[in-house]
């Protein structure tokens, strides 16, 4: 099956499509048999709205004490961040905030 929008193809001979919208959204889709129960379909849209610090303790996210914890590591430079994939991006967005 062609995906012309994804620039991509996805068929028997090759059962795993990783892809990206033009809105910016991930698109996984996969196929047996690497898909064990039949064709695996993920949407993963990103929210353009940043949460804030206060909006974490709001949700029930983060505790006062938590939030707090972490604005006194930022401070000292204590943590420890990861210089690698999703954890890099979610700190990146914490530092944002802090």
């Amino acid at each position: 099956m062609s995906t012309p929008r994804l620039g991509d193809d996805i068929s028997e001979e090759k059962p795993i499509l990783d892809s990206r919208l033009p809105d910016g959204s991930r698109v996984a889709a996969v196929l047996p048999p690497c898909s064990i129960d039949g064709i695996t379909l993920t949407i993963r849209k990103f929210n353009t709205r940043h949460f804030t610090m206060a909006d974490l303790i709001e949700n029930g996210t983060l505790s006062a004490e938590t939030a707090g914890g972490l604005r006194l590591a930022e401070r000292d430079r204590t943590a420890t961040p990861s210089d690698y994939g999703e954890q890099r991006q979610r700190r990146k967005s914490l530092d944002s905030h802090l």
